[in-house]
Protein backbone atom coordinates (compact mmCIF):
# COMPACT_ATOMS: atom_id res chain seq x y z
CA UNK A 1 0.00 0.00 0.00
CA UNK A 2 2.73 2.91 1.03
CA UNK A 3 4.34 1.75 -2.26
CA UNK A 4 1.07 2.44 -4.40
CA UNK A 5 0.91 5.76 -2.36
CA UNK A 6 4.54 6.65 -3.40
CA UNK A 7 3.82 6.00 -6.46
CA UNK A 8 0.95 7.73 -6.94
CA UNK A 9 2.76 10.87 -5.94
CA UNK A 10 5.28 10.67 -8.16
CA UNK A 11 2.41 10.10 -11.01
CA UNK A 12 0.80 13.59 -9.65
CA UNK A 13 4.36 15.39 -9.61
CA UNK A 14 5.22 14.32 -13.18
CA UNK A 15 1.67 15.16 -14.51
CA UNK A 16 1.98 18.23 -12.37
CA UNK A 17 5.40 19.19 -14.00
CA UNK A 18 4.09 18.42 -17.53
CA UNK A 19 1.63 21.29 -17.28
CA UNK A 20 3.44 23.77 -16.61
CA UNK A 21 6.11 23.16 -18.82
CA UNK A 22 4.07 22.48 -21.86
CA UNK A 23 5.49 25.18 -23.75
CA UNK A 24 9.38 24.44 -22.58
CA UNK A 25 9.56 20.79 -23.62
CA UNK A 26 10.06 21.74 -27.62
CA UNK A 27 12.60 24.18 -26.46
CA UNK A 28 16.11 24.40 -26.47
CA UNK A 29 18.08 23.32 -23.22
CA UNK A 30 19.05 26.71 -22.07
CA UNK A 31 15.48 27.32 -21.83
CA UNK A 32 14.61 24.09 -20.13
CA UNK A 33 17.02 24.88 -17.44
CA UNK A 34 16.10 28.30 -16.71
CA UNK A 35 12.04 26.38 -16.53
CA UNK A 36 14.12 24.10 -14.21
CA UNK A 37 15.34 26.60 -11.83
CA UNK A 38 12.14 28.77 -11.84
CA UNK A 39 10.34 25.80 -10.25
CA UNK A 40 13.18 23.77 -8.67
CA UNK A 41 11.36 25.16 -5.55
CA UNK A 42 8.38 23.27 -6.35
CA UNK A 43 9.06 20.18 -7.71
CA UNK A 44 12.56 18.00 -7.64
CA UNK A 45 15.40 18.88 -9.59
CA UNK A 46 16.00 15.26 -10.53
CA UNK A 47 12.63 14.58 -11.85
CA UNK A 48 12.50 17.74 -13.73
CA UNK A 49 15.25 16.80 -15.57
CA UNK A 50 14.58 13.08 -16.73
CA UNK A 51 11.27 14.87 -17.77
CA UNK A 52 12.10 17.33 -19.88
CA UNK A 53 15.36 15.35 -21.19
CA UNK A 54 17.95 17.37 -19.87
CA UNK A 55 20.87 15.76 -17.71
CA UNK A 56 21.19 16.63 -14.27
CA UNK A 57 25.08 17.81 -15.28
CA UNK A 58 23.82 20.07 -18.08
CA UNK A 59 21.61 21.95 -15.65
CA UNK A 60 23.87 22.28 -12.98
CA UNK A 61 26.89 23.81 -15.65
CA UNK A 62 24.02 25.95 -17.42
CA UNK A 63 23.81 27.42 -13.54
CA UNK A 64 27.01 27.92 -12.92
CA UNK A 65 27.71 29.05 -16.12
CA UNK A 66 28.80 33.33 -16.42
CA UNK A 67 26.15 35.53 -18.19
CA UNK A 68 27.22 35.89 -21.75
CA UNK A 69 28.63 39.17 -22.79
CA UNK A 70 25.59 39.89 -24.74
CA UNK A 71 23.11 39.12 -21.93
CA UNK A 72 25.08 41.75 -20.01
CA UNK A 73 24.98 44.47 -22.68
CA UNK A 74 21.00 43.49 -22.44
CA UNK A 75 20.48 44.31 -18.78
CA UNK A 76 22.29 47.41 -19.78
CA UNK A 77 20.53 48.42 -22.45
CA UNK A 78 17.38 47.45 -20.90
CA UNK A 79 18.35 49.98 -17.87
CA UNK A 80 18.57 53.21 -20.76
CA UNK A 81 15.19 51.81 -22.00
CA UNK A 82 13.79 52.03 -18.81
CA UNK A 83 15.30 55.41 -18.09
CA UNK A 84 13.96 57.11 -21.53
CA UNK A 85 10.70 55.06 -21.10
CA UNK A 86 10.07 56.55 -17.61
CA UNK A 87 11.63 60.02 -18.89
CA UNK A 88 8.81 60.22 -21.69
CA UNK A 89 6.00 59.34 -19.08
CA UNK A 90 5.71 56.22 -20.68
CA UNK A 91 4.13 57.24 -24.17
CA UNK A 92 7.04 56.59 -26.39
CA UNK A 93 7.55 53.03 -28.26
CA UNK A 94 10.04 51.26 -29.54
CA UNK A 95 10.92 53.67 -32.48
CA UNK A 96 11.02 56.52 -30.64
CA UNK A 97 12.59 54.75 -27.35
CA UNK A 98 15.88 53.98 -30.08
CA UNK A 99 16.14 57.34 -31.57
CA UNK A 100 16.63 58.44 -28.07
CA UNK A 101 18.94 56.09 -27.18
CA UNK A 102 20.98 56.93 -30.61
CA UNK A 103 21.07 60.92 -30.07
CA UNK A 104 22.58 59.79 -26.16
CA UNK A 105 25.01 57.85 -28.20
CA UNK A 106 23.55 54.56 -27.43
CA UNK A 107 23.95 52.45 -30.71
CA UNK A 108 21.30 49.25 -30.92
CA UNK A 109 19.02 48.43 -33.68
CA UNK A 110 15.17 49.38 -33.57
CA UNK A 111 14.62 45.43 -33.54
CA UNK A 112 16.53 44.89 -30.63
CA UNK A 113 14.84 47.93 -28.15
CA UNK A 114 11.39 46.34 -29.57
CA UNK A 115 12.46 43.11 -28.38
CA UNK A 116 13.60 44.05 -25.15
CA UNK A 117 10.94 46.16 -24.81
CA UNK A 118 8.93 43.49 -25.40
CA UNK A 119 10.39 40.86 -22.82
CA UNK A 120 10.48 43.53 -20.28
CA UNK A 121 6.37 44.47 -21.11
CA UNK A 122 7.42 48.16 -21.58
CA UNK A 123 4.01 49.46 -23.14
CA UNK A 124 3.36 52.96 -24.06
CA UNK A 125 0.35 54.67 -22.63
CA UNK A 126 -2.21 55.11 -25.59
CA UNK A 127 -3.98 59.03 -24.94
CA UNK A 128 -7.57 59.16 -24.52
CA UNK A 129 -8.64 60.24 -27.86
CA UNK A 130 -8.41 63.62 -29.07
CA UNK A 131 -11.15 66.48 -30.52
Amino acid sequence: MRCLKKELTDVKEERDILKKSLGHLLKAPPMKCAFIEEYGSGFRVKKMCRILCVSRSRYYAWKRRAKSFRQQENERLIEKIREAHKLSRRTYGSPRIAKELKENNIFCGKNRVARLMRLEEFRPRQNAGSG
